[in-house]
């Protein structure tokens, strides 16, 4: 589904990323989204193609927010790889967005241990793109971790329209919406 290069996904993906699209278009569905996907799921390949497909079809006016624990870099492991498969969608960090803001069909990667440190103006850009007009979405990569008061403070301050949280560790709670990627199925594909 991703635009750019080809890029066929396993059935299990697909049906993912359209759980994504129909919980993320429901007006009845609830704001937060968590979705189990086991380790081996191509959890980031899942993303990437969501972010995409939801850009092109649903709304433009849209800034993706991804964001990743501090250990390891994976916010950078993630933009790479979405600037790989998606070379069409504009992608920016942290510093970019405190520099520039935040535009229309992009998707900021975010290491959480960057924004929960006092002295970013984070805040500020948030403001200045709601005023603009623009919707956010936030993604929580490894949503199990970085749960404090400052990151709630942070992922509020966007008003996002839906927040999925991704973790092969994520536990079904009746406040959110909740979709499981079957471990069976990724075995057998």
């Amino acid at each position: 589904m991703v635009s750019g290069i080809a890029l066929s996904l396993f059935s299990f993906q697909e049906k993912a990323v359209l759980k994504l699209m129909d919980m993320t278009t429901d007006s009845r569905e609830k704001q937060t989204i968590v979705m189990k996907a086991p380790t081996g799921a191509g959890k980031t390949i899942i993303l990437i193609d969501f972010v995409d497909e939801y850009l092109s079809k649903v709304n433009r006016q849209t800034a993706f927010i991804w964001l990743c624990p501090g250990k390891g870099d994976l916010e950078e492991q993630s933009r790479e790889k979405m600037e790989k498969f998606a070379p069409s969608r504009k992608t920016q960090n942290l510093f970019d967005a405190l520099q520039n803001g935040f535009v229309p069909e992009s998707t900021t990667f975010i290491n959480w241990e960057l924004v929960t440190k006092k002295g970013k103006n984070l805040f500020d850009r948030i403001a200045e793109a709601h005023r603009s007009g623009l919707d956010f979405m936030v993604i929580i990569d490894e949503e199990h971790s970085n749960n404090t008061a400052k990151a709630r403070a942070i992922i509020d301050a966007f008003s996002a329209k839906h927040i999925i949280r991704v973790s092969a560790t994520a536990v079904q709670n009746n406040r959110y919406a909740f979709y499981e990627i079957d471990e069976l199925d990724v075995i057998d594909e």
